[in-house]
């Protein structure tokens, strides 16, 4: 069939004349004749053969995309998902059978595959802003085992708060009775990262206006 087997038409070994591929087609039936045609009256019959092909582990498991782009913020809890990366193997059985690991290179264990069977990737460890290269695996349980890679190219932002922050967050200072200055009684400080200039007032506990605010501009370059 199709030019794959030979037969010797005397000894009847059937041989194959090339390789043979699991993935283009697991099983072919042959149509064998016997016939006697020394003598006659001739007489033929025939039979049929089916061949089962065998897999073999010729084909590594593959991911969908060979690089991966995500963006997580700084804060995010350990245990946030980064990114799911997905791949699949073109061989049967255990050939076929993957798993995820990350590369063992990976600093701080910042990442883990939550699961091998799913290539879930969650955050493990503390993140730091910037780009973050992870290099993740995919084997398959072929024996030997073939694997492929693929990147993932994460970029670990810190989202800008538009809420400025006392520092420290409960203040207190002591004043003689009577005491009246042209001084400053206490210099509050507060910060932000948004970029956006700070000004202060006194929106409570001044009813009588025994108390001033000098307003002091404060520009984040």
């Amino acid at each position: 069939e199709d030019g794959l087997f030979e037969i010797d038409e005397i000894l009847g070994n059937i041989f194959v004349k090339r390789p043979l591929d699991y993935e283009t087609n697991q099983k072919t039936v042959l149509n064998i004749t016997a016939a006697n045609k020394k003598t006659a009256p001739f007489y033929e019959t025939s039979t049929l053969l089916t061949v089962h092909i065998l897999d073999e582990n010729d084909n590594a498991p593959q991911f969908n995309q060979k690089q991966y782009f995500a963006e997580l913020d700084v804060d995010s809890p350990l245990g946030t998902l980064v990114i799911t990366v997905n791949a699949s193997d073109r061989d049967q059985g255990n050939n076929c059978m993957i798993e995820y690991f990350l590369s063992p290179d990976m600093p701080n264990n910042c990442f883990m595959i939550e699961n091998v069977k799913d290539g879930r990737i969650i955050t493990a460890g503390k993140l730091d802003p910037g780009e973050i290269n992870i290099t993740v695996f995919v084997k398959d349980k072929g024996s030997p085992s073939l694997n492929s890679s693929a990147s993932v190219i994460l970029n670990v932002i810190q989202k800008d708060d538009p809420y400025p922050t006392f520092s420290p967050n409960e203040l207190s200072t002591d004043l003689k009775k009577n005491e009246i200055s042209s001084s400053p009684i206490y210099t509050v400080s507060a910060k932000n990262t948004s970029g956006h200039n700070i000004t202060y007032r006194i929106v409570d506990g001044n009813e009588g206006g025994e108390y001033g605010l000098m307003t002091i501009f404060i520009y984040n370059n």
